[in-house]
């Protein structure tokens, strides 16, 4: 008898006719899986009103938060944000560890795809910024580890994620456009590099 999570049987339906779940997620629907998610983890209405950036360069904030998902269902976020400043070089910065629960997460990937999540058991969001000297130059590295149980259409699995975070620019100007962030790794047993853009698909990166 094949075997179903309690949480997705009741999404989707199983029962021991079912195929494995159907077929797995292509790489193209892994991508956008882990674009979804990241879209809904940056969600921070529920902080507005928290100050955060660099002016106390001391700050070491806790944070728990609940972010509605677009198709019903939620995340459950909590972590720590720690600041820092170094002398040699000269530069300041913050330490982001966040942990992400999606429950019964009714997501809408930038494909159009309608996901449902669920953690197993959840994501870990890890990220560094540091800027040196004057606003001369930055970098920002991290990771998105952690497993999903996902459900679309009559399909259902698992998504292992290993990824991690690629930046740097080595100036700062007005003048001068920001790289694009890059998350590159292993998601739902394929391999992914996705342009994520700027700071809009990062966990409290606007703050």
């Amino acid at each position: 008898m094949l075997l179903c999570s309690a949480l997705l049987a009741l999404l989707i339906g199983c029962d021991s006719s079912a195929d494995n779940g159907g077929p797995p997620l292509t790489e193209s629907e892994s991508e956008n899986l882990v674009l979804g998610m990241l879209e809904v983890m940056a969600d921070d209405t529920a902080l507005e009103g928290v100050e955060i950036g660099f002016d106390d360069l001391e700050l070491e904030l806790s944070l728990e938060w609940t972010t509605p998902c677009e198709n019903g269902g939620e995340v459950q976020m909590d972590g720590k944000i720690v600041n820092f400043e170094n002398e040699v070089p000269p530069s300041f910065g913050s330490n982001t560890v966040l942990r992400a629960v999606p429950r019964s997460c009714g997501i809408r990937a930038p494909s159009g795809t309608d996901f449902v999540v669920v953690g197993d058991p959840d994501l870990e969001y890890v990220i560094r910024f540091e800027i040196f000297g004057f606003f001369e130059a930055l970098t920002l590295d991290g990771s998105l580890r952690g497993a999903l149980d996902w459900a679309v259409g009559d399909r259902n699995g698992d998504c292992p994620i290993d990824a991690a975070f690629e930046f740097a620019a080595d100036s700062l100007s007005e003048d001068d456009s920001a790289p694009p962030i890059y998350l590159e790794g292993s998601a739902c047993g394929h391999d992914i590099r996705v342009n994520i853009g700027d700071e809009d698909l990062l966990p409290l990166g606007e703050l």
